[in-house]
């Protein structure tokens, strides 16, 4: 990172001699030690402040402060990727790194690579995060027992795509990846890899990450498991399943009772099934907007919905807002409930 200064504040910077103005300047931007004398730099104190500071700083710094313990110490626990500046052999300093990697898992990349081929180092940059895996060393990458560690990690599938060819194309593999991010399925798809065309791997997509439905094959996208498996995750994910079942008034029946916000993307015919209508909002009021207008008029959907939750009052035909019972039955659970929606009622 570097600082802008037009010529006047540079030779004013230059020409600072006092030493508590310098630390009053420090204090308040580390990264202007780039533009105090030379002679400053040199000096280990307005070092140590600058780097707790803005950690970057220590890029300013004289070249015997790099090689520092205590001072590059400071400089990456303020930020971590100052770990760039730090001499070679505190690079190579578990303690050293350890701090830059609490920061952020990337800063591995400067590490030494004795310490990218460290377990417990790169493990804990992995955990900070996952995509960091394509820093640590090669050889720690073709370990399966390390990769399968990395992969139960919280979106340890993020890793996947930076794993050997080897690993990418093992089942037992591919399912933990799949098992923690869901969209690994995506990349399986992007690369032909040979199991996307695997019912298992799907299905462990879409229980992680319904919306990993949209990446799969119209044949799975046709398949109710797999299909009401995406559902349980996420109830919107019906938008991605096939036409067939997104009009098979059976399998909706199942998703609205799991989510009722499912109707949204429920086929035409369905959207004006009462029956359905009914389980939808019970599990969620507001599926009365996803009703067919046929039957989003019907004053029993609409106080079923209302004695459930009044704001779904805001999805009712204005007509409806003369009709006392309808108002009445709103405004029970919250009187103001017409201020809110900035809907006017002449009630009768």
């Amino acid at each position: 990172m570097h600082i802008s200064i037009n010529k006047k504040f540079f030779n004013y910077f230059k020409n600072i001699s006092n030493r508590k103005k310098i630390i009053e300047i420090l204090n308040q931007n580390g990264l202007l030690l780039e533009f105090l004398n030379k002679k400053f730099l040199k000096e280990k104190k307005f070092v140590e402040i600058a780097v707790s500071q803005n950690g970057l700083s220590l890029k300013f710094a004289d070249k015997k402060f790099k090689n520092q313990k205590e001072i590059v110490l400071k400089a990456v626990k303020n930020y971590g990727f100052a770990l760039r500046y730090a001499s070679n052999l505190l690079k190579n300093d578990t303690r050293i790194v350890n701090e830059a990697i609490k920061t952020s898992g990337n800063t591995i990349f400067y590490a030494s690579r004795r310490l990218k081929n460290n377990k417990e180092i790169a493990l804990k940059a992995i955990k900070k995060n996952p995509l960091s895996i394509q820093f640590i060393d090669q050889e720690l990458k073709n370990k399966k027992s390390f990769i399968k560690k990395i992969l139960n990690l919280h979106f340890g599938g993020l890793a996947f795509p930076y794993l050997p060819n080897k690993l990418i194309n093992d089942k037992e593999v591919v399912n933990i990846a799949c098992r923690t991010y869901g969209l690994t399925i995506k990349f399986l798809k992007e690369t032909k890899n040979k199991f996307y065309n695997d019912y298992e791997i799907n299905k462990t997509a879409v229980s992680q990450y319904g919306f990993a439905l949209k990446y799969l094959k119209k044949k799975f996208k046709d398949n109710d498991d797999i299909v009401f498996a995406a559902i349980k995750q996420n109830g919107y994910a019906l938008k991605y399943a096939s036409s067939r079942l997104k009009n098979d008034i059976d399998f909706v029946k199942r998703c609205v009772k799991k989510h009722g916000y499912s109707l949204l993307y429920a086929g035409k015919k369905i959207k004006k099934n009462k029956k359905i209508a009914k389980i939808a909002i019970r599990k969620y009021p507001f599926a009365l907007e996803y009703l067919d207008k046929k039957i989003k008029n019907d004053k029993n959907l609409i106080l079923q919905a209302l004695r459930l939750d009044c704001y779904s009052l805001q999805f009712v035909d204005k007509k409806f807002l003369e009709n006392r019972e309808i108002i009445n039955t709103a405004c029970q659970q919250d009187k103001y409930i017409l201020k809110y929606l900035n809907l006017n009622s002449n009630r009768k």
